[in-house]
């Protein structure tokens, strides 16, 4: 909560990445997507609560993931099987 928005998100993404690596197979894109907006929305609570004003509104958060996008889920594995 305390880290710079950019600094949280690279390490985030790296996190991400793996994430969607380990669990990126043809099935699981619905599952991918719901975690991404999860991990999004979190994020934007998480800065919001830095202090009592409530400086970060959506929009706002929006436009720093325009310059710092998060990592996207893409599928790894075409087939399990």
């Amino acid at each position: 909560m305390h880290e710079s928005i950019p600094d949280t998100i690279e390490a985030l993404n790296t996190k991400l990445t793996g994430h969607y690596r380990y669990y990126g197979i043809y099935g699981n894109c619905i599952g991918l997507h719901k975690y991404y907006k999860y991990v999004r929305e979190e994020l934007w609570k998480s800065k919001r609560r830095r202090d009592q004003s409530y400086w970060l509104t959506w929009r706002k958060y929006m436009g720093v993931l325009k310059i710092h996008p998060l990592e996207y889920p893409k599928i790894y594995v075409a087939s399990a099987y």
